[in-house]
């Protein structure tokens, strides 16, 4: 009989499924989460959250719409600091990867050892490209008092935006589950052709 564990996402990634091919005594009959799984869990929470609060700080903070650029610099700007949020919350809408309010310390803990590293940067003499010292105008260490208020600011919005994105993933789920297909490990090949009323 072929046991899987069971997996919160009630799905197999192609990982997983190396796994049994090249460790098939290995199999477990635990419930708990192959370490990979942990560490695509994890690292789905830090990147979604931070990805979404990196676009934000920029476009909110950084972005000067006064300041004259090309076309290319601003193609770069919004490659860089906008579609990495539009492929996370592709990825939050696609995989149906768990989202769980216990977890928010994970990004929360990153967006903190920034904050951390920026102080430690400053102290340590750390410059921009420029030879600022600073890494961001905004994380100036020397005006302690407005830095501070940033990384504030930063943690309370990081705190929204996870919330959201729980929500979000909550809806995600009802969407699914309501039009799309059960719950059941054993998913039909394709939704069905005519839509089940309740």
């Amino acid at each position: 009989m072929n046991v899987r564990p069971k997996l919160e996402t009630k799905s197999r990634t192609a990982l997983e499924e190396l796994q049994y091919i090249l460790y098939p005594c290995k199999r477990s009959h635990s419930d708990t989460l192959p370490w990979y799984i942990s560490m695509y869990w994890l690292m789905f929470n830090i990147t979604v959250t931070i990805a979404v609060v990196i676009t934000l700080l920029y476009w909110i903070l950084l972005f000067d719409a006064e300041f004259e650029q090309s076309a290319r610099a601003l193609g770069l700007d919004v490659t860089t600091h906008a579609l990495n949020s539009v492929f996370a919350l592709a990825e939050l809408f696609a995989s149906r990867t768990p989202v769980k309010l216990v977890h928010i310390y994970q990004p929360l803990g990153v967006g903190l050892w920034y904050a951390a590293f920026s102080v430690i940067y400053y102290i340590a003499g750390g410059t921009d490209s420029m030879g600022n010292p600073f890494i961001y105008e905004v994380l100036y260490w020397g005006d302690g008092t407005r830095a501070g208020i940033v990384v504030a600011a930063a943690t309370g919005g990081l705190l929204v935006v996870y919330v959201c994105l729980w929500a979000f993933a909550r809806l995600r789920n009802y969407l699914s589950e309501r039009c799309i297909r059960t719950t059941s490990a054993d998913l039909p090949l394709a939704p069905p052709l005519t839509p089940t009323l309740p």
